[in-house]
């Protein structure tokens, strides 16, 4: 785990900096194994999460900790199995539009990328017409050559936003 902290991340300075990079990386790890399901869809059918809760204290592959506490996990599979949902592919670094909801919809989408210095380096809105349990495909996001903030945002006609993602691209 410290090795996959570090080379994402970088390395730790104290413990509480490497827990919080673990978490980070629990987080992204889990939220893009539902999500990277749900772009697949109807071609993948389903995602094992093996472990609920593990056995004795650990930093990933379960949603509770040993205290039935929710971990960093519990909450990116809560964001990454929103009904509708914007959802970066890392595969391909295509932006995808899911929609579990029985009816099609049309919403707008937006994708904006920062660099660490909060300049924008990538800016996108376009329309899509969302079908129910069928991924859209959309856009491309560029290859970042340093850590960089994805932040992706659907919103209805009326502007009001329905859903809302967020990655650190490193």
């Amino acid at each position: 785990l410290k090795d996959m902290t570090d080379t994402r991340y970088g390395p730790s300075q104290s413990l509480d900096e490497f827990l919080l990079k673990a978490h980070h990386l629990d987080y992204d790890g889990t939220r893009a194994m539902f999500e990277g399901f749900r772009v697949k869809v109807p071609a993948a059918t389903g995602v094992i999460q093996w472990m609920l809760n593990s056995a004795w204290p650990s930093l990933y592959w379960q949603m509770y900790d040993w205290y039935l506490v929710p971990c960093a996990s519990y909450w990116s599979v809560k964001l990454g199995c929103a009904p509708q949902q914007l959802i970066y592919n890392y595969t391909d670094k295509f932006i995808y539009a899911v929609d579990d909801e029985a009816e099609d919809m049309n919403l707008t989408a937006y994708a904006e990328v920062f660099d660490l210095s909060g300049n924008v380096t990538f800016s996108k809105e376009q329309e899509v017409a969302m079908k129910a349990s069928v991924p859209v495909k959309m856009f491309e996001i560029p290859q970042c050559n340093e850590v960089s903030f994805l932040f992706l945002t659907l919103k209805d006609k009326s502007g009001k936003e329905v859903a809302t993602n967020n990655y650190c691209l490193s």
